[in-house]
């Protein structure tokens, strides 16, 4: 972490132009349209993040580098968690993505 004004302001800027050099190298640097659903889809969705976060002690980076070393068991179990509720979500996104395949939606 820096202190300095200066150099918060330059990673910021360099957080952006990264972002921006991504979207175009990806093919993805156009503007869409912002539907009231997908603004409810991202509010639940960060909602949810929230509460998960409140759930755990320490985030992440604690979970992975302190607790299992240490063997604190709610570590292996909110990871654990993580683990089958990011496989539950691939494959739920893969059943839907099919299934909009089949009926032609998509």
């Amino acid at each position: 972490m820096t202190s300095s004004l200066l150099a918060r302001g330059l990673l910021l800027v360099a957080l952006f132009v990264g972002a921006l050099i991504g979207g175009w190298t990806a093919g993805r640097f156009r503007s869409t349209p912002v539907s009231g659903s997908h603004i409810l889809k991202r509010f639940v969705g960060g909602m949810l993040m929230g509460w998960g976060s409140l759930l755990i002690p320490g985030g992440n980076d604690g979970l992975i580098l302190l607790g299992m070393p240490l063997l604190w068991p709610y570590a292996w179990l909110a990871f654990a968690t993580m683990c089958a509720v990011i496989g539950f979500a691939l494959l739920a996104e893969k059943s839907l993505v099919r299934s909009a395949a089949k009926s032609g939606i998509g």
